[in-house]
């Protein structure tokens, strides 16, 4: 019952509401669910108990919803409705079948903790299970959660006759087991600064990458960055999809005020900035990144980090003009030394014509290796701690998850979403302490569903191409930066000549041009062999891997590594045991009306 609609009330009020300093201090995580900032929620989770605990409070006298839904649409929402009146609380536990006034659950497994109503404010306060006890229930899943908000002016008299919330709705993606917290105290000393687009033209084309070279403030010692948040222009939060932040080593003279679109005619120097060592990474809908207080990364002095690539991704389908933009990343940082250096590793599918996923395809799943010879040669021999993870992929991925081995046995995922959503990007700390020691392998896992494309996606950078890669912040740092994969150049061309043998594709040659081009003409949907040894091609073991540092390949690229048997077995993995006792509610714990719904509200409830 995950899905709360806590339909709150419909009352439009002329000022929003800032963050409560009492609940923010008692939950590590809250977020504002609407951009007008009248809705708060606070949320804390007990992974021992498999519990989590809810406060929303929300600009209005009436009613309130919250609820976990499938899609962020109202139907098979899991939700819970409530209010205060007279100075009591009550809460609802109900399902929505349909677009119509949710039913109360026969089974009431919220449980009301505290509620008031302040200068026409309610807060309420509630429990539930991570994990769905009943078949009315939606769990709460690892990665993205598509919570659906709403609210009203005016309390009900019965269960049935909750007011419309009319425009007082929406929904908003979240990652509600994130072990986060977001108020980390900033120090006395901590500082700014900006680096951030200058005022560049957004082009009227469905995709752009625009690059652009920033200086770091210069000091004589090394200063730490000890958090980033983004710094979206106004108006153009529909545009910036996302901003990466490179390490640039070697770049001098004219290349330091480079600012044009990436691509092939950047300078070299430059060109080799882009994805060799990200410092920070934000795509929409994140919220930034805070690090412990002993641990900082360094710039300046003798660090090596002195100019940044920044790299911005906008989306543009609609291909409108005469927008420009400012946005970038905000770093915050002190002078002072922390005792932990942290730096950013990247692992992923290597972009090429070997990466591609055909049509009508319901789910693909695309895996790299990080074999245990790079993280021998690129990790310190204690081993490194994750700060922060953030997976990415494009507009097909559907599930991502980076899979951890150690001797040969699987451990927990170092990360996963099974619910990815290209609009909801966001970093993730681990719930628990998560180490990557030397001889570890790693194995990055992407699922793409193209069952509503009539073409075949190939990997790039645009949005309706395709990507695989999990980013880790993690301390202290150490030399290796990536550690990407793709199928060896003999397997791609083993199922490449059989393509061409069996007539599933035409090539005219084996060039790159002529791969893309013979590949884009191959339909598995049409030829049951051609689906069969395609999914084998994916299955493949052998892998070529680009394990690198600052300063070139850690082993040799021309080896041949092999993924772990049993790969494909994808073990099920539950972030939390949970018994379904203890918070099943009877009258005297959960104030709930007696009546149940008779008839159903059908009129105007759809969100």
């Amino acid at each position: 019952m995950l899905s709360v609609v806590v339909f709150l009330l419909s009352l439009q009020l002329a000022s929003s509401l800032t963050a409560d300093p009492q609940l923010s201090q008692k939950y590590p995580s809250k977020l504002s669910l609407d951009e007008a900032e009248n809705y708060w929620l606070y949320w804390s989770v007990d992974h021992n108990a498999g519990t989590i605990t809810f406060a929303v409070q929300v600009n209005t006298p009436g009613w309130i919803g919250l609820g976990i839904s499938p899609n962020g649409k109202m139907p098979d929402s899991d939700i819970v409705t409530g209010w205060v009146k007279d100075g009591e609380g009550y809460l609802q536990d109900r399902m929505s079948t349909g677009r119509t006034l949710p039913a109360i659950d026969p089974i009431q497994d919220v449980q009301l903790l505290s509620s008031s109503e302040t200068n026409q404010i309610t807060t309420l306060e509630f429990k539930r299970k991570v994990r769905a006890c009943e078949p009315n229930d939606r769990s709460i899943e690892i990665g993205t959660s598509r919570l659906i908000w709403a609210y009203n002016a005016e309390d009900p008299d019965s269960p049935d006759s909750l007011k419309f919330h009319e425009q007082n709705k929406g929904w908003r993606s979240v990652n509600l087991l994130d072990g986060r917290v977001t108020d980390v105290p900033m120090p006395d000393d901590v500082m700014h600064v900006d680096a951030k687009m200058d005022n560049i033209y957004v082009p009227p084309v469905e995709t752009t990458y625009w690059c652009k070279t920033f200086t770091l403030p210069k000091f004589s010692s090394e200063a730490n960055i000890i958090g980033y948040d983004p710094v979206i222009q106004a108006g153009n939060e529909g545009f910036v999809h996302h901003v990466v932040i490179y390490r640039c080593n070697n770049i001098t003279g004219f290349q330091l005020d480079h600012d044009a679109p990436c691509g092939a005619n950047m300078p070299d120097e430059v060109s080799k900035c882009r994805g060799a060592s990200p410092v920070a990474a934000w795509a929409v809908g994140g919220r930034g990144e805070r690090f412990p207080s002993d641990v900082g990364l360094p710039f300046g002095g003798d660090s090596g980090l002195y100019t940044i690539l920044i790299e911005t991704h906008y989306d543009n389908p609609n291909k409108y003009s005469g927008h420009s933009d400012n946005s970038g990343i905000r770093f915050y940082y002190t002078r002072s030394e922390r005792k932990y250096k942290a730096s950013s590793i990247s692992f992923g599918h290597q972009i090429g014509v070997n990466m591609f996923l055909p049509a009508e395809q319901k789910a693909i799943k695309v895996s790299s290796l990080c074999p245990s010879d790079c993280t021998k040669a690129g990790l310190p021999d204690d081993g490194v701690t994750v700060l922060y993870t953030l997976l990415h992929a494009h507009t097909a991925g559907r599930a991502l998850r980076l899979r951890h081995f150690r001797d040969g046995t699987e451990l927990p995922d170092i990360a996963r979403n099974d619910n990815y959503d290209f609009n909801y990007q966001d970093t993730v700390r681990p719930v628990r302490e998560t180490k990557i020691y030397p001889g570890d392998l790693l194995v990055t896992e992407c699922t793409y569903s193209t069952v509503d494309r009539s073409a075949n996606t190939f990997a790039g950078l645009g949005t309706q191409e395709e990507m695989c890669f999990a980013y880790l912040t993690v301390y202290p740092a150490p030399v290796l930066q990536n550690c990407v994969s793709m199928p060896t150049t003999s397997v791609f061309l083993d199922f490449v000549r059989q393509a061409g043998d069996n007539g599933w594709a035409r090539f005219k040659g084996l060039s790159i041009p002529d791969l893309y081009v013979g590949l884009d003409t191959l339909n598995v949907s049409a030829h049951a062999e051609a689906q069969t040894a395609y999914y084998k091609y994916l299955s493949n073991s052998d892998k070529t891997v680009f394990c690198t540092s600052t300063s070139g390949l850690l082993v040799p690229w021309t080896s041949v590594f092999k993924m772990p048997q049993g790969i494909d077995s994808q073990p099920t993995e539950t972030p939390v045991e949970t018994s379904c006792d203890g918070l099943v509610n009877g009258e005297s714990s959960l104030k709930v009306f007696s009546w149940l719904l008779l008839f159903g509200v059908i009129q105007k409830w759809a969100l």
